[in-house]
């Protein structure tokens, strides 16, 4: 925590190591150990006591069981986990799969809650069935609420961050088609339909529409929200605005019930 709010090295903390007694590891989570392990490759030779803040108590005996070295593993507060109650019948199946894709890095294998400190939050993973690859996932705390990612932070510490964008519900007939997901980047709007395959980029008035849209839920609304924004007469503003639909409903990206353009 020093480290990141005085933007120093995290080495400058540490105090001089001693070869005499064991080393204690102080972490504030262990979720599969990997990064323990990690660690035990540098001091294979050395005695030493892991104690994570969280932990699943199977990760910690999974430890003392594989790691001869390791003579305690003691966390102070329990994870539940989640797999079983989610996965149910197909959870050996599912521990199994991410074996083969973890075979040496990890001891244990869950899904926890996830955890948020002061200083960060835990990293995610998650499988892209489509892509066949494990990507990074989502951060839920926004950077600056997190002192390793904050404003201003040392830009060896900083972690690159996505906002996160909630998807407003639909109010009218015309709404957003079930899988589409949008949100703002930069000073566009991205429209993506995965099942589907389609993505388009909107700026400009195509995203005013798009927005407008999407809030009132009728051509006759959305004409009220967007006239006052743009000088442009009603006979042109409505057939640029029914066309727009038209073409974002051909594509899957709008739903547009029958009669909804009288």
């Amino acid at each position: 925590m020093l480290s990141y709010a005085l933007d120093l090295p995290s080495a400058q903390f540490e105090r001089p190591r001693s070869d005499i007694g064991p080393i204690v590891v102080v972490d504030d989570c262990a979720l599969t150990g990997s990064r323990f392990r990690r660690f035990l490759q540098k001091y294979p030779d050395r005695e030493v006591i892991f104690t994570p803040l969280y932990a699943h108590p199977e990760l910690c005996e999974a430890i003392e069981r594989d790691e001869p070295q390791v003579t305690a593993c003691v966390n102070v507060r329990d994870l539940h986990d989640y797999a079983s109650e989610r996965f149910g019948n197909n959870h050996s199946e599912w521990q199994a799969r991410w074996h083969e894709r973890h075979p040496d890095s990890r001891y244990w294998i869950g899904r926890t809650e996830h955890l948020c400190f002061p200083w960060g939050e835990t990293d995610t993973v998650t499988w892209n069935p489509k892509e066949e690859r494990v990507e990074q996932g989502l951060s839920v705390v926004p950077p600056e609420h997190r002192l390793k990612t904050r404003p201003g932070a040392d830009s060896s510490q900083r972690e690159s961050s996505a906002s996160v964008q909630v998807q407003p519900s639909p109010t009218g007939p015309i709404r957003p088609s079930p899988p589409v997901l949008f949100g703002q980047v930069g000073n566009h709007t991205i429209v993506a339909n995965p099942e589907a395959d389609v993505c388009i980029e909107l700026g400009g008035t195509a995203a005013a529409m798009w927005h407008a849209l999407v809030e009132h839920g009728t051509i006759g609304d959305t004409m009220g929200a967007l006239r006052q924004a743009y000088s442009v007469g009603e006979t042109t503003l409505r057939a640029d605005l029914v066309d727009f639909a038209k073409q974002l409903a051909v594509h899957d990206l709008l739903h547009v019930p029958d009669g909804s353009f009288a």
